[in-house]
């Protein structure tokens, strides 16, 4: 396992599970966020999900009426000036390429999980290399998030490119139960978390045209 996370107390909490599973030499910690390019970014923690943390850079792509100051200032009583509920840290990012360059030698095949709150269609800009040298028979990714942030400043392009950078290199979208098949001209009506089945080494449920024999 390559696993890429930047924040510091998710961090702790993964070398200690590692440590306590003794599997240190099966897994790789990137102490890293994933962008667009190497650079200083500030990543928005947000306290009760450390989950749904996120990039800041998402939040100046925000409609006015979505920015959070906005949101926190209208619920103040007597619409006073609220403090946006912001606990920030720098992170430095790379890009998905850049996973090429951690691989053991050996490591050819694999599955992706993503999950970065809605950066996944910057994200993808910077993923051919990884793609073309690493066979990736499904992703799984947590695509709700882009749904909800389709309207934010060329967002609906940046989704879109990232779909047919999978349509092209013959991934087909499922529900993660990796049985019902669903439509890319419906990506906006899709479930919070999808699959991504690579057709040709993968059997891919509910198509007609069924090619390799990986499962």
């Amino acid at each position: 396992v390559i696993a890429v996370e930047p924040l510091y107390d998710s961090l702790i909490r993964l070398h200690k599970s590692i440590q306590l599973n003794n599997v240190q030499h099966q897994i790789t910690l990137v102490a890293n966020a994933i962008g667009t390019k190497h650079e200083r970014l500030t990543l928005n923690i947000v306290d009760k999900n450390l989950g749904a943390s996120y990039i800041s850079y998402l939040d100046e792509l925000a409609p006015p009426e979505k920015k959070i100051e906005k949101i926190v200032d209208d619920q103040q009583p007597g619409g006073g000036k609220g403090v946006p509920p912001k606990v920030l840290a720098e992170v430095d990012t790379i890009t998905l390429d850049d996973l090429v360059s951690i691989f053991p030698s050996f490591f050819k095949r694999a599955i992706l999980k993503i999950d970065i709150e809605g950066y996944e269609a910057l994200a993808f800009g910077n993923a051919s290399l990884l793609f073309n040298r690493t066979e990736i028979p499904a992703i799984y990714m947590e695509f709700g998030k882009l749904i909800e942030i389709k309207y934010h400043r060329g967002m609906m392009t940046k989704i879109e490119d990232m779909l047919n950078f999978l349509k092209k290199r013959n991934y087909e979208p499922y529900e993660v139960n990796d049985i019902n098949h669903i439509l890319y001209d419906n990506w906006e009506s899709w479930p919070w978390d999808v699959v991504f089945r690579r057709c040709d080494i993968c059997r891919c449920p509910g198509l007609e045209k069924l090619v390799g024999s990986a499962e």
